[in-house]
């Protein structure tokens, strides 16, 4: 995160209930596609070691340091499935965030 230089890092996190290893192998492509077009370093919490195709300005972990990664100054957008209800982080920021509500059909 501290090497992003002026363009800065993008957190990309789908939470904990959605899989970035269950995504249909055309979806991750059409993400991994898309983040290789970008100025910016990725920073993407993903459940496995190794990630098809993935960018070189994509880095991957099972486990990031959210607050930390939300609250580090070089972040210019981050996107997150989170729960109904959630603030204190966003709250925190000083960067776009991108928030997508998880919906889990009954």
């Amino acid at each position: 995160m501290d090497g992003a230089g002026d363009e800065g890092f993008i957190y990309f996190s789908m939470g904990s209930i959605l899989k970035g290893t269950s995504m249909p192998e055309q979806y991750r492509n059409a993400i991994t596609s898309a983040f290789s077009k970008l100025k910016q370093r990725v920073l993407w919490k993903y459940e496995d070691d190794e990630l098809p195709n993935k960018p070189e300005n994509v880095m991957i972990g099972k486990w990031l340091p959210q607050q930390d990664v939300l609250g580090h100054p070089k972040i210019r957008l981050a996107h997150n499935l989170l729960p109904i209800g959630f603030h204190e982080p966003v709250l925190e920021l000083f960067c776009i965030v991108l928030c997508t509500p998880t919906v889990i059909p009954t």
